[in-house]
């Protein structure tokens, strides 16, 4: 189950909300004032720059550090885990493939 951020006014949003909203939370985001309150709530960090927009869960990994002259890996820092929200997907399966990515890069790459 996902939390899609949704623009009523906006004829692709209600596209994507249509065909891929059954089973999922949807917020309307100029409409459920509630509702977008208690998202902002919820994820403080996160605002939809476009709609539709799928909240996604990114989980912690590291991420090299290079030495600017030399371009060298110098060693690696922690990225937190957070929440990002995925910005205009064409279907639930890019929602997918984005979230494979991302839990990859995770045990791919482990906070050390």
């Amino acid at each position: 189950m996902h939390t899609i951020l949704h623009n009523g006014d906006d004829k692709y949003s209600r596209l994507f909300v249509n065909t891929f909203g059954a089973g999922n939370t949807v917020i309307d985001w100029y409409k459920d004032e509630d509702a977008r309150e208690k998202f902002r709530v919820a994820y403080p960090d996160v605002e939809p720059s476009a709609f539709p927009s799928v909240l996604i869960h990114e989980p912690a990994y590291s991420a090299p550090l290079h030495d600017r002259e030399t371009g060298e890996e110098t060693g690696r820092v922690n990225i937190d885990a957070r929440h990002v929200l995925l910005p205009m997907p064409e279907s639930m399966v890019e929602v997918g493939e984005y979230e494979a990515a991302v839990t990859l890069r995770a045990a791919e790459n482990p906070p050390v």
